[in-house]
C-alpha cells in the first residue's frame, strides 16, 4: 500500500505538476466484448519551433518574418468510450473541449520583435486511440498504444482607435499523434506502466486583421521543438470495475500530467 501511494504521488508531482492527453497503459486492458466509459483531464505546456510566416494586405503589400510560440498551454476535458475488440486489442474515442493559451514572439523583417499573448476560446476537441498487447505475461505485459487528438479553436478582439474600427481574429486548427511501446507491470492490486514516447504536432495558424480601409492576413505552420520523450503512469482500482489513472509525460520542450476515471462494464 505504501509503495502504491508513493508511486501515485510521484506520478502526480512528476515534472512539477504539469500531460499531453492521457495515453493510459500501452497494453489492452479490456476483455473481448467489454466496454468502458470514462472522464479524462489533461494539462500540457510546451514550446513550439520557430516558424516562417507570410503576410499580405489588400493593398498588395507582403511581409515576411518568423513567429515563435512559447508556453503553448492546453487543457482538455474528455469523455471517453472504449471497446475490447479482442482480449489483446482495444479501441476508444474521446470527445470534449480544449482550452488553449499561448505566448508569442513575432520577429519582423525590420529586425524588431513584438510580444503577444493569446487566450483562445473553449472549443470542441476530439480524439481516438488504440492499444494492443503483443506479449502477455503473468506479471509483465508488453504492448503498443497510438493516439490522435484534434482541435479547432479561435479567438478575436475588436475596438476603435484614431484610425477607426478594427477587429483581429486568430484561428488554430491542429492535431497531434502520440505513439509508445512499453510494459504494464502488475504490482498486486494496482498497475504501473511506462515507456518511450513519440509525439508529433501540426497546427495551421491564421491571423486576420480587419480595419478601416483594408484587411491584412498572416499564416504559418506550428510544430513542436522536439518529438521524443517518455511517460510513466499508474492505474489503481478505487471501486469495483472503477479505475483511477494518473500519468506524467515529457518531450523535448514540453511536459505535463493527466488523470482519468474509467468504469468497465
Amino acid at each position: 500500500m505504501k509503495l502504491r501511494m508513493i508511486t501515485v504521488g510521484l506520478v502526480l508531482l512528476f515534472l512539477s505538476s504539469t500531460s499531453f492527453a492521457l495515453i493510459g497503459p500501452p497494453t489492452a486492458e479490456l476483455d473481448k466484448g467489454q466496454w468502458s466509459i470514462g472522464y479524462n483531464y489533461s494539462y500540457s505546456t510546451q514550446d513550439m519551433d520557430k516558424a516562417n510566416y507570410h503576410g499580405f494586405d489588400t493593398g498588395g503589400a507582403s511581409s515576411y518574418g518568423k513567429f515563435k510560440i512559447e508556453d503553448f498551454k492546453t487543457q482538455r476535458h474528455y469523455a471517453t468510450l472504449s471497446y475490447g475488440v479482442t482480449d489483446f486489442w482495444e479501441i476508444y474515442g474521446s470527445i470534449g473541449i480544449a482550452d488553449v493559451k499561448e505566448d508569442e514572439k513575432q520577429y519582423y523583417s525590420s529586425g524588431s520583435v513584438g510580444e503577444f499573448a493569446t487566450n483562445f476560446d473553449n472549443d470542441f476537441a476530439f480524439g481516438w486511440g488504440t492499444r494492443v498487447t503483443f506479449l502477455k505475461g503473468e506479471k509483465i505485459s508488453w504492448g503498443a498504444a497510438l493516439q490522435m487528438n484534434i482541435l479547432d479553436t479561435s479567438w478575436d478582439e475588436s475596438g476603435v482607435d484614431v484610425g477607426g474600427a478594427w477587429k483581429d481574429t486568430f484561428e488554430l486548427e491542429a492535431y497531434d499523434l502520440m505513439f509508445t511501446v512499453g510494459p504494464t507491470v502488475d504490482m498486486g492490486n494496482w498497475k504501473l506502466y511506462c515507456g518511450p514516447l513519440y509525439y508529433y504536432f501540426n497546427g495551421d495558424y491564421d491571423y486576420k486583421s480587419t480595419y478601416t480601409g483594408g484587411v491584412s492576413k498572416e499564416s504559418f505552420t506550428v510544430k513542436p521543438d522536439g518529438n521524443f520523450g517518455g511517460f510513466v503512469g499508474a492505474q489503481i482500482p478505487v471501486a469495483q470495475d472503477l479505475d483511477l489513472t494518473a500519468e506524467a509525460s515529457m518531450v523535448s520542450g514540453g511536459y505535463g500530467l493527466a488523470c482519468g476515471l474509467e468504469w468497465k462494464f
